[in-house]
């Protein structure tokens, strides 16, 4: 009997919580509609159609995948850390000077040509992709090491991936300016906007199918970008030719 309360309290727990989440979707939608993508509606007035819903789509998906990376990672540093504190103050501090990095870099070491956007998405997507196979590993090897040794092994994790996503961001605008520069704030409010929607999305993953989908997810957004990269290098080199 009290083994049947304990499985009803999780389950109604459990809804409980997706409830939450749904109601928390659902306010944020409203809110990014609200204050970032009607607000912004207006620069794509007259603008290329193709750059428009092109550079959507590459925003989008850095936007998505960046989140569902951070989030997935944020939750199996978690269990590895022993607190989510650790987590928060370990992996979301290095993921984001890592990337902060990443993005100075991407000035001295452009990603200007099909080749190297190609190498630049597949290495991202692998990274994240690959993060299934081998983290499990590295856990069970250093678990019962001393927190010092877990930090440092989360940075080695962490660092590289962070510094690699710092890329996306600057390259995406390097690449719709050599096209038009005027829709460029319509493309940070949808990057911001889907970040803001992943937030939610990721935690609905991992509550719904577990982290591996979560992480699996953003390393297909990161492989769906190649094609929206080249098509906006594409674009790009038209208009160059086009000039006088």
């Amino acid at each position: 009997a009290l083994a049947g309360h304990v499985g009803l309290g999780v389950i109604a727990g459990n809804l409980l919580a997706s409830g939450a989440l749904v109601v928390i979707l659902f306010v944020s939608v409203v809110a990014v509609i609200g204050t970032i993508l009607l607000p912004l509606r207006g620069v794509t007035r007259n603008r290329s159609v193709p750059l428009i819903a092109v550079g959507s789509a590459y925003f989008s998906l850095i936007g998505m995948g960046f989140m569902l990376a951070e989030i997935g990672l944020l939750q199996y540093f978690s269990v590895y850390l022993g607190h989510p504190i650790y987590s928060l103050s370990v992996c979301l501090f290095s993921l984001i000077l890592a990337t902060g990095l990443g993005s100075l870099a991407s000035d001295r070491f452009a990603i200007a040509s099909p080749r190297a956007m190609v190498i630049w998405g597949l290495l991202v997507a692998t990274y994240i992709l690959g993060l299934q196979g081998w983290l499990t590993d590295v856990f069970h090897a250093t678990t019962g090491r001393e927190l010092s040794v877990r930090i440092a092994v989360s940075l080695g994790i962490v660092l590289p991936l962070g510094f690699l996503l710092g890329f996306a961001f600057p390259t995406g605008m390097k690449l719709v300016e050599a096209v038009d520069p005027e829709p460029t704030p319509w493309f940070w409010g949808i990057n911001g906007a889907t970040g803001v929607l992943a937030s939610v999305l990721a935690v609905m993953l991992s509550m719904t199918f577990g982290i591996r989908v979560t992480l699996f997810a953003a390393g297909l957004c990161y492989l769906c970008l190649i094609p929206a990269a080249l098509s906006l290098i594409r674009m790009g080199s038209r208009k160059m030719a086009a000039s006088p």
